[in-house]
């Protein structure tokens, strides 16, 4: 008899629960259709990729919430749901989700979705992490270092850390060291190095090209190349870029007669920043 009696309430809860999945899905289908949607109004409004891929995400998670909200009235419990988020402990669960990881990453994502300080392509630093933004999520940001490691950076650290962008007009600049010897006239080697570095493929005109003494160490005099390149707009790679540089300057002062020091191959260093104001 009891086997009868929960046969029978199965048979009568069957048909809404299949109501109830069938609301979940039909939701998940519409949130499908507004992210995509939103997704294509968003990149019209020239919002960058990253910031639409995280609002998208954001619409299809309301519509999964309401289809959830809306199977719960049909299965009835809609009731006992109400009355759990009045409970104290749901209310701490809730406070607790906001202030940890979760709700810390979710409601960075959510600023840095609004204040856009990287673009995907862009390449950014946050502590000692260095890399290319590939993709940006409710919970983290995925980068790309220069040697080819994945990094998923949770968007909580890169809200609250110092942020360098450094391609975000993508203006860069570029520096190396080298080393002459104290007998070398200073002045003219300074003056060779930036005519040398001017008007090389891939070198800015404007800002101009800098070269100055940094260093005096006990065997040479250090020198600062500084130029700057146009990470979106050149047919070089920054790599190229600089060893033409380099050779360039190298060549240049050998002909000149001038003495190099150990410092031109110990000593290279490069620097990469935002550009300043043009």
């Amino acid at each position: 008899m009891s086997f009868k009696i929960d046969y029978q309430t199965i048979l009568d809860v069957l048909p809404r629960l299949g109501f109830a999945v069938l609301a979940v899905l039909l939701c998940f289908i519409i949130g499908k259709i507004v992210q995509r949607a939103l997704g294509l109004v968003l990149r019209r409004a020239d919002f960058d990729e990253g910031g639409s891929a995280f609002f998208s995400q954001l619409m299809l998670w309301v519509a999964v919430i309401i289809g959830l909200f809306i199977a719960s009235v049909i299965l009835g419990i809609q009731g006992a749901a109400a009355g759990l988020l009045a409970s104290g402990s749901v209310v701490a669960i809730v406070l607790g989700f906001a202030f940890k990881e979760i709700g810390e990453n979710f409601l960075a994502g959510l600023f840095l979705a609004f204040s856009r300080p990287f673009r995907l392509g862009d390449l950014i630093r946050v502590d000692d992490l260095e890399g290319t933004v590939r993709a940006m999520a409710l919970r983290h940001t995925h980068i790309r270092t220069a040697n080819g490691q994945d990094i998923y950076i949770p968007n909580a650290r890169l809200f609250t850390s110092p942020l360098a962008n450094y391609t975000q007009d993508g203006y860069r600049r570029m520096a190396f060291r080298l080393g002459l010897d104290y007998g070398d006239d200073s002045e003219a080697a300074r003056a060779l190095l930036r005519q040398t570095v001017s008007g090389m493929e891939g070198v800015l005109n404007t800002p101009r090209p800098a070269c100055d003494i940094v260093e005096f160490s006990s065997n040479y005099m250090t020198f600062e190349v500084r130029y700057w390149v146009d990470a979106f707009d050149s047919p070089l790679d920054l790599g190229e870029i600089r060893s033409r540089a380099m050779s360039a300057c190298r060549k240049a002062l050998i002909d000149g007669g001038y003495t190099l020091s150990s410092g031109v191959t110990s000593g290279v260093e490069v620097t990469m920043h935002p550009a300043p104001g043009r």
